[in-house]
């Protein structure tokens, strides 16, 4: 379903306005139901239940019969939404795509230091902090009493095979262009392999300067 409704798509992209969405994806739901599920208050719930069904994102779709007043049942108008980027608010995109990033930045993350404690004499390994070549201040490997290269070492024929780097490049525009397309045809080169062990493979390019 797609959204063209600002305010709408606010709903969808703020995770703390989405949360209360999440709940009628799926299937049927009274209020009440809804409020022991996000353990809040019924009428927090009836509150952002109004606004969601005004502006088309949470429909009526039947009531229970009861006592008193029938208690109406809700359900999401999709299984799944479409919000244009440009309704989206830049520090609501940063956040969901940090997000997103975050996830599986974590996992790389942990899998690089159980890799790294694999390496040839980790006993030596030491995690430097302090100023860097380039003047800043940061922490990186090194081995005690002498430089270390993690390039060097993850090459090692005895090393794991894994990678992970940052690095700040001085690109013209076309010189960009070449690195994307060498990078995406190393991507769809290994696609589609039945080998019995699975790799997280994780490649960005973005530019520094806006556009």
């Amino acid at each position: 379903m797609r959204v063209d409704d600002p305010e709408a798509a606010l709903w969808l992209a703020d995770p703390e306005r989405r949360r209360w969405l999440v709940p009628f994806v799926g299937g049927e739901r009274t209020l009440a139901e809804v409020g022991r599920e996000l353990d809040v208050p019924v009428n927090a719930v009836l509150y952002r239940a109004r606004l969601l069904v005004k502006h088309g994102l949470v429909r009526v779709v039947g009531e229970e019969r009861r006592r008193g007043r029938p208690m109406k049942r809700y359900s999401a108008a999709a299984q799944a939404f479409i919000v244009p980027v440009t309704l989206v608010p830049v520090g609501t995109l940063d956040g969901l795509l940090a997000l997103n990033e975050l996830r599986g930045q974590e996992e790389l993350t942990r899998a690089l230091a159980r890799a790294v404690r694999r390496l040839a004499d980790p006993d030596r390994l030491v995690l430097r902090i302090g100023v860097d070549e380039s003047g800043m201040f940061g922490a990186g490997l090194a081995r005690e009493g002498e430089g270390f290269d993690l390039a060097e070492e993850l090459t090692r024929e005895s090393a794991p095979p894994l990678w992970s780097s940052w690095s700040a490049l001085s690109l013209t525009d076309s010189e960009a262009k070449s690195l994307q397309r060498e990078l995406v045809a190393l991507w769809r080169r290994y696609q589609g392999g039945s080998a019995p062990t699975s790799y997280t493979l994780r490649l960005a390019l973005v530019p520094d300067r806006e556009s």
